[in-house]
């Protein structure tokens, strides 16, 4: 099986396995939405940021550096293991140590019982990065979307089964933990290799010096995504951090749906082909032409139909997120177009870039949120959209040009899906006024116009732009 193949064989395992997975955990969502409130949700987004911040220390970029790595592999990885290994005891450590401080910061009692609880995951979670960065080298994601899958639907399970048995917070809380020994479990029967006792004291320099400025762009890049959490927790309230969440989660659905899909099968990908740097733009122009179909008419169909879709997801204690949810959608749809482009970087042994740009654009976007907060969460929302959908086509820019390239080459190859966009969004405004005659149950309403929107999408884009709708079909259907 050839490269190419392989790695569309990868992408339809986990494409598969986490469409499979996220209908079954959209309908547990829509569950858990009634169940639980906006402050309960909130005070997991908080702890989950301050956990996230610490873990990513953790990774250290480990699972980048293994599947980057050509050459000594079985000692690099026996290294990254105990590196790992050690970083995780070391962050279940502080996070003890730290879970008063950040309790007392937020204000909020409960949430240094669920870091100390949550603090014993670093150690168990430390045992998956180097059976998951082995299997995602050799483009395994059969197995690991197996795993993954099996996990998030035994953890999802746990979840609403606690939240109807009134267990609260702690209902999201529980399952974060008390699954990893089993995920582990399975992933070490899958892989083949095994650690021992010698460490090559010069490969964890190595381990360390390429790890450093991936962890650096890992790190700010999810500052970058999650310090608008901290910063409206600390001044909003945690009912606050939970209705944003739910805008913003939303708004960026086809990231961290589709396109982080993309990127477990990208980085292995252009890693392989990082002496290539034409036969690596040729790949992920295909990615981004098909990611700018699925992201277009997704955005399309939200910004339209935003109330009737807050209401079937969340219910009305969750209507105050339409307006942030259209505001971040705008900033969604950059960051879809674009996230999948640090993969190139990382693949051509270039994460140097990503943290220096990260450097940069971070404090501009913390000055803007602290502005925006002033102004309450439409504040913040606009703050995100302008500040981090501007650099978002910056990056955009300097992808293109590492890969000998230029701006222009991107906006030709989504120029086909927002063709396509603008028509079908004329056409669902136009439905939308023709529908208002009526008085339709609103799962009915949703259900209809965005079918109509998918139809007149699918159709423009097949009747204008025949040689890329036939791309995109290659990609989806081709063996």
């Amino acid at each position: 099986m050839n490269l190419i193949s392989k790695a569309k064989n990868s992408a339809i395992w986990v494409t598969g396995g986490q469409i499979f997975f996220k209908i079954f955990s959209l309908a547990s969502l829509i569950i858990l939405n009634r169940l639980l409130t906006p402050e309960e949700f909130g005070v997991v987004a908080i702890a989950n940021v301050a956990l996230a911040i610490i873990r990513l220390i953790g990774n250290l970029g480990i699972t980048a550096g293994i599947i980057q790595r050509t050459e000594k592999l079985d000692n690099y990885l026996n290294s990254a293991f105990w590196i790992n290994f050690a970083l995780g005891l070391t962050l279940t450590i502080l996070t003890l140590i730290f879970s008063p401080l950040i309790s007392y910061v937020y204000e909020i009692e409960e949430l240094k019982l669920i870091l100390i609880y949550l603090a014993f995951g670093f150690l168990l979670k430390s045992f998956e990065t180097v059976p998951v960065s082995i299997l995602s080298k050799e483009l395994d994601f059969k197995s690991i979307t197996i795993i993954d899958i099996s996990s998030e639907i035994i953890s999802t399970i746990i979840v609403v089964i606690l939240a109807f048995m009134g267990f609260g917070v702690w209902s999201l809380i529980i399952p974060m933990v008390a699954i990893s020994p089993v995920k582990s479990l399975f992933l070490w029967l899958k892989c083949k290799w095994r650690p021992n006792f010698k460490i090559d004291f010069g490969l964890c320099k190595e381990v360390y010096n390429f790890g450093k400025h991936s962890f650096i762009s890992e790190f700010v890049g999810y500052l970058l995504s999650n310090i608008d959490y901290l910063i409206i927790g600390k001044f909003l309230g945690q009912g606050a951090v939970g209705i944003y969440q739910f805008a913003y989660n939303w708004a960026n659905w086809p990231t961290t749906n589709v396109v982080w899909l993309l990127g477990r099968v990208a980085f292995p990908t252009f890693s392989k082909l990082q002496n290539d740097l034409d036969e690596m733009r040729r790949v992920y122009n295909k990615m981004t032409k098909f990611v700018s179909v699925f992201s277009v008419i997704f955005y399309v169909i939200i910004l339209i139909e935003t109330e009737t879709f807050v209401r079937i997801i969340g219910g009305d204690q969750w209507l105050e997120a339409i307006i942030p949810l259209k505001i971040i959608s705008i900033y969604g749809l950059v960051r879809s177009l674009g996230s999948h482009g640090g993969k190139v970087f990382l693949a051509i042994g270039k994460p140097e870039i990503l943290s220096r740009y990260g450097l940069i654009t971070f404090p501009i976007i913390v000055a803007g949120l602290f502005v925006g907060v002033q102004f309450g969460i439409v504040g913040v929302s606009i703050a995100t959209a302008i500040n981090s959908g501007i650099s978002g086509l910056v990056f955009i820019w300097l992808v293109y040009k590492k890969m000998n390239s230029n701006f222009l080459e991107f906006l030709k190859i989504i120029s086909p899906a927002f063709t396509s966009g603008l028509i079908a969004a004329s056409i669902l405004l136009l439905t939308n006024h023709f529908l208002a005659e009526f008085e339709l149950n609103f799962i009915l309403k949703f259900g209809f116009t965005s079918m109509i929107g998918l139809i007149v999408f699918v159709a423009s884009f097949k009747l204008l732009f025949t040689t890329s709708f036939k791309e995109i079909k290659e990609v989806v259907i081709r063996k």
